[in-house]
């Protein structure tokens, strides 16, 4: 009798070696839920931040592209100043809008413009002269403006009657004024492993004016 319940005792209880396998496995669980939980957290954290930029970018787009169909490209301004359009891009986008206003665009790429803090380089600047006349931050803090080029065609003004090579009186150009915007940029959120969201954009946009 006495034998048989020492046996007995001895089945109902666990040895060592059960209770550290029983730990490692309980542990092994929990790193694999943990990094299951983390990865859905990354992602929806990247998702959102994508979201957030492609909203930025369609916001920044929809502004400079009715800006453009309803104004002019500003020859005028470019013209008083030392760097003419350039065919092969120009940094700043100039503008007269419907009612006669100047209307600036530009990429802000260091801490002397109005983008702030370091953290906040490089933004999306414009300035109007309905405002003051100053540069203004257009892009949020979580979006990184990494390049921001114009193409203007004609390079001249195509509407006003101007002398031609062989002497006599002409058009520039038989087009209407056109913008192409190229864009890229990026998420600046925190706490995203690996590169963060990036997306490039072009479009062409022509203004609706054709004096002749």
């Amino acid at each position: 009798m006495k034998i048989y319940m020492n046996q007995r005792n001895k089945k109902n209880g666990f040895t060592l070696v059960e209770m550290v396998i029983t730990i490692f496995l309980f542990s092994l669980l929990i790193m694999i839920v943990s990094d299951v939980f983390s990865r859905a957290q990354q992602a929806q954290r990247r998702t959102v931040a994508l979201q957030r930029l492609q909203d930025d970018m369609r916001f920044f787009i929809n502004k400079i592209s009715s800006s453009i169909k309803s104004g002019s490209v500003a020859y005028d301004w470019y013209a008083q100043q030392t760097t003419l359009i350039s065919q092969s891009g120009n940094e700043l986008l100039a503008l007269t809008t419907f009612d006669g206003k100047k209307l600036l665009v530009k990429r802000g790429k260091d801490a002397n413009t109005v983008c702030g803090t370091d953290e906040r380089e490089p933004c999306f600047l414009f300035m109007s002269e309905d405002e003051g006349g100053s540069w203004q931050q257009a892009s949020s803090n979580d979006i990184r403006i990494n390049a921001l080029v114009f193409f203007i065609t004609p390079d001249k003004d195509p509407f006003p009657l101007q002398e031609l090579g062989d002497g006599s009186l002409g058009y520039n150009a038989n087009a209407q004024p056109k913008v192409t915007i190229a864009l890229q940029a990026s998420s600046r959120v925190t706490g995203l492993r690996g590169q963060s969201p990036s997306m490039t954009l072009q479009t062409t946009v022509s203004t609706r004016e054709y004096k002749r």
